[in-house]
This record gives structure tokens, C-alpha cells and sequence, in this order.
């Protein structure tokens, strides 16, 4: 008898570690995977536009510099003037803006 309550106590136990060390490395796991999404997200802020589509003109920007980022974003992505901000092609996005 005192040999079945020890067996069934060690295994008890043995369930237990393993169950602790689970959801410890499922904790770790979730912490990774929650600072890789925050990483995704800072990287999505920082592009200055959408270069899919044509989806802005000069009149969406309020200064040059700001259009000026994002024909040079979307050149960089090689999409070419998407969004025809230099009408000129001198390499100068919405020239008129201040």
C-alpha cells in the first residue's frame, strides 16, 4: 500500500513540474510574440505613405518635405512615381508646396 501512495505521489508530482514548466514557457512565449508585434507596429508607423496604389496627390501633403518622403519611400520600393507627386520629373515632389 505505502508503495501504490508513493508511486501516485511521484507521478503527482511529475504532473505538476511539467504542467509549471508549460505554461512558463508559454509565458516566455507570449512576451516574445507580444514584443515582436510591438517591433511590427513601430516599423509600420514609420512608412511615410501607401505606395500600393495612387492614393495622394500634392494637396494631401502640407509641406514638400513631407511629399517629398513619401515619392522618395515609394521610389525606394521600386513603384516608381505611384502617386505622380513630381509632374515634372526632376526628382522634386509638389515643388509649389511650402
Amino acid at each position: 500500500m505505502k508503495r501504490l501512495v508513493l508511486g501516485i505521489l511521484v507521478i503527482a508530482v511529475i504532473i505538476y513540474l511539467g504542467v509549471n514548466r508549460y505554461r512558463n514557457h508559454n509565458m516566455k512565449t507570449d512576451v516574445h510574440n507580444q514584443k515582436v508585434l510591438q517591433g511590427r507596429e513601430a516599423t509600420s508607423q514609420k512608412k511615410p505613405c501607401n505606395c500600393s496604389y495612387n492614393k495622394y496627390n500634392c494637396a494631401d501633403f502640407s509641406t514638400q518635405a513631407e511629399a517629398q518622403k513619401c515619392y522618395e519611400y515609394c521610389l525606394s520600393l521600386d513603384k516608381a512615381d505611384v502617386h505622380r507627386l513630381d509632374g515634372d520629373n526632376d526628382g522634386i515632389a509638389c515643388e509649389h508646396l511650402p
